[in-house]
């Protein structure tokens, strides 16, 4: 009994004390490249910044977030976890780059 209301207050405090920054995103124009900036709240924690895109495109399309950058092209399905603290702005950019046309939803935000 005594467990379960320690982990109960653990997973509320961890609620509290993180602040949620999220953006989603669903492409279809691939005529010219998407960019965003996240700004992290001041006196907020945080602890990840993810991005999580699955889709279809007819060739090779870019997605850099947090200065990483990943190719995808055909059938994909992918997300990715960085840790992250704050302070500082998290980048994305979506470049078409090859790919003239497909649909991809991307969910990317810090948390």
């Amino acid at each position: 009994m005594k467990s379960d209301f320690l982990v109960l207050t653990a997973i509320f405090f961890l609620f509290v004390s993180c602040n949620k920054n999220e953006r989603k995103l669903k492409i279809i124009d691939f005529s010219k490249p998407v960019y965003d900036t996240l700004i992290p709240t001041k006196n907020n924690s945080y602890a990840a910044a993810v991005y999580k895109i699955n889709g279809s495109v007819n060739d090779t399309v870019l997605i850099s977030y947090n200065g990483i950058q990943k190719e995808f092209f055909g059938d994909f399905k992918y997300k990715f976890n960085m840790d992250y603290y704050g302070g500082i702005n998290v980048e994305f950019k979506f470049d078409p780059y090859k790919a003239t046309k497909g649909n991809i939803s991307i969910t990317y935000g810090i948390y």
